[in-house]
Formats: structure tokens, sequence, C-alpha cells
């Protein structure tokens, strides 16, 4: 090579070093603007389940109904609300994180490389009001508000020290009363509290605490329709695993059961006979369980080899009841599934939805989500880490879901 030639290539080395990152981090810019905010509308799109027709909305996670019985659901840090008869959900607005690591979850890059799309968790109000929990703390939005106000910061959360509170651990009642319950590894069995609002999620007390060394944490607050006390459930040991029904208020509190796993209770469904739901364990006790109103006495209506999560009854009086995959010992197999009670005593029918998903850096729990709340005319649920459908929330018409019926 001539002397011409070995300059103009240094020439260009010399262009390259700093044209070459400029373009890199134009393009890495590009890329986090245009992922900061989400599509401002997300379709439903037709798609199957086990050969049954439902719809399909990417990349949502399901949240719950507000009080005008309207569905709403997330995208990261973005809140979308169905509308237009379910055709298509719409971006309403985004739950802050302040300046913390959780920013990061603004990104689909990040919560696919983490495995982890439930980063908030919405408690929408009918009049555009809402209480989120995100990046540890509990925010405040009133109605016509532009954004979120952080009105309490959890005592307990982070990363290798647990999410907060539990999807079904977060409720507003029909007075409009707001309470939520502590969920985290707590490793040194402190005192678990749960903590309630009178005035829509601006101020907060806790309205009941249960004292150290009692359980490990919170599963879920919910209330009974039908009789307006707060059942709430608590886990892990035997000892731990602890379903109380108590007025809205934390004055009285009666224990409903405990002492073994079928009384770990992750979130229960009410009828107006019984309550329901399916025991969070592998073991022996695992299973969908009935508590029956009038006598008082529980009885197992399915034996199931694997942890059951969520509870949900439709419109209808269908009930579902949502099983995980945790790859700890005790599931069937790596299929996540739906069992599903066209009858209040039984039988169950199950659904295969799909097989637990390898991330790309953790293989986290398959965890079919279903709403915090009942009552919905159809069937929602979020394929959390389940494959064909991973991250997306699936819409089953009440004709569809019959259509398993054996």
């Amino acid at each position: 090579m001539n002397s011409q030639g070995i300059a103009r290539g240094r020439a260009w080395y010399q262009k390259a070093r700093y044209v070459v990152p400029l373009a890199l981090v134009l393009c890495l810019s590009g890329y986090l603007v245009w992922d900061f905010y989400p599509p401002r509308q997300i379709l439903v799109e037709p798609a199957t389940l086990a050969g049954v027709p439902c719809g399909r909305a990417p990349g949502l996670v399901v949240q719950g109904h507000d009080p005008d019985g309207r569905l709403w659901a997330t995208r990261g840090m973005w809140a979308y609300r169905l509308v237009d008869g379910g055709s298509r959900f719409v971006r309403q607005y985004r739950v802050p994180t302040g300046p913390t690591v959780y920013w990061l979850w603004n990104f689909t890059l990040v919560r696919w490389l983490t495995s982890f799309p439930e980063c908030v968790e919405l408690l929408p109000f009918g009049d555009g009001g809402a209480v989120a929990l995100s990046a540890g703390c509990i925010w405040h939005r009133e109605q016509g508000d532009r954004a979120f106000e952080r009105v309490l910061r959890l005592r307990h959360y982070g990363i290798g020290t647990g999410r907060g509170a539990m999807p079904a651990g977060l409720a507003r009642l029909g007075d409009g009363t707001v309470l939520f319950g502590e969920y985290w590894r707590n490793p040194e069995k402190g005192d678990v509290r749960v903590y309630g609002s009178r005035d829509g999620g601006r101020t907060w007390r806790v309205v009941h605490a249960f004292p150290p060394g009692a359980v490990r944490h919170v599963h879920a607050v919910q209330e009974d329709p039908y009789t307006g006390q707060v059942w709430i459930c608590t886990g892990d040991g035997n000892l731990e695993s602890i379903v109380t029904a108590m007025d809205p208020d934390g004055e009285a509190v009666a224990i409903v059961g405990q002492g073994a796993q079928r009384w770990r209770v992750v979130q229960v469904a009410f009828t107006h006979e019984a309550v329901l739901w399916g025991a969070d364990t592998s073991g022996p006790d695992g299973g969908i369980w009935r508590w029956d109103r009038a006598t008082r006495e529980l009885a197992r209506l399915n034996a199931i080899h694997g942890p059951v999560y969520y509870a949900n009854r439709l419109e209808d009086g269908t009930l579902v009841f949502s099983q995980a995959v945790e790859r700890e010992g005790g599931d069937i197999d790596v299929q996540a599934r739906l069992w599903v009670l066209f009858q209040e005593t039984g039988p169950a029918v199950p659904i295969v939805l799909g097989q637990q998903q390898a991330g790309p850096l953790f293989t986290r729990y398959a965890t079919p989500r279903l709403p915090r709340t009942g009552g919905g005319k159809n069937l929602y649920v979020t394929l959390v880490n389940i494959e064909p459908y991973a991250g997306d929330l699936l819409i089953l018409s009440p004709s569809a879901v019959r259509r398993f019926r054996r």
C-alpha cells in the first residue's frame, strides 16, 4: 500500500473513532425515547387457546375493574383501559417510579431481560383517580390530576426483599376504604401490617398488625360482598397460613382457619353460599377448597399437584382458579393451567395455557394472572412467563369458556 492509501486509511480510522460511537448513542437514544412511550392504543387481536377462539392484547398485565365495571391493565409503568366494547385498550397515564433504578422498568428490553412484567399494582377509581404501588411507594392520583403524588414509602421492598404487596393484597372496599397488606420475604419473621386509608389513598394508618413470628407476609386482602367483612390471607408455613375475617375498621378479627397448607391462600372467590380458593402448595393439601358459610366446614373439591394462586368468579357464576409453575419439586409438569368450576361444587375442568418460558437471564415462575376483582363478564388472564403468549392478556367470552366443559 502506498503512502497515500495509508494516509487515507488513518484519516478514515480517526473519523470512525468518533462517528461510530456517536451513531450508537443516537440509535440507543432513539430507541429509549420510542420505547418510553408505548402505543396510544393496543388492539385486541384474534387468537386461539387450545383450539378455542379468544382475544389477545399483546404486552398487557391485567389489573382489575374500576367501580364502574371497566377493565384496566398495565404495560410497564403505563395504565390502559379497555374501551369500545372490548376491542381495544387506550393509554391513560403513567405510574411514576421516582429517581430509582426501577425507572428502567419503563423499557420493554429491561422487563424482557428480567422476565418481570408485573412492575405495577394499580387500583383505578371510577372518577379517574387511582392508587398505585411501584418502586417501593404508594402513589395517589386525584380525578383530573396530570400526575401521581407519593403518599407512603413501604417499609420492605426491593430486589431480594420483596414486591411490597401481592395483586390481591390491594383492595378498595364498597365504602371507598382502600387497604393493602405487606408482602416481602420476611426471613426474620417481623411484624406484618395491613394499612388502610379512608380518604381514597391520601393518608394511611395501620388497621391490623400480625405480631412478630405469627406470619411471614400477607397474600390477600379482599372484601366479602355478602357480609362486608375483609378477608385476610397469610402464609407461608403451616402455622403462618391463616385465613381471617376482619371488620373494615380492624376492630374485630375472627380466624376462619389456620395450621395447614390448605389455609395457604393467595386469592379467594366469594359466592352466596361459600368461599372458594386454591391452596398455594404442591403438597398433600393441594387442590381447590370450598368453605361453606352455613356449616363453616372446609371440603376439597379437587386435588391438584401444584400451587394455585389466583381465584375469580365471573358474572355468570363460573369460578376460575390459576395454577402456577414454580419448578420446586411439586409441579405436575411445566404446563400452567386454569381450573374452571361451572358448578360451585365441582368438578374442576383444566385448561392448559402453555409451558413455562425460559427467560434470557432468569426463569421465573409461570403465573396465569387473573384480575384482583371478580364479576366480569369475560375471563381475563395474563400469561406471565407462559408460552406461547408470554406477557399477553387473553380474553375469553363466556361461550368460549363453556367450550372447555366436558
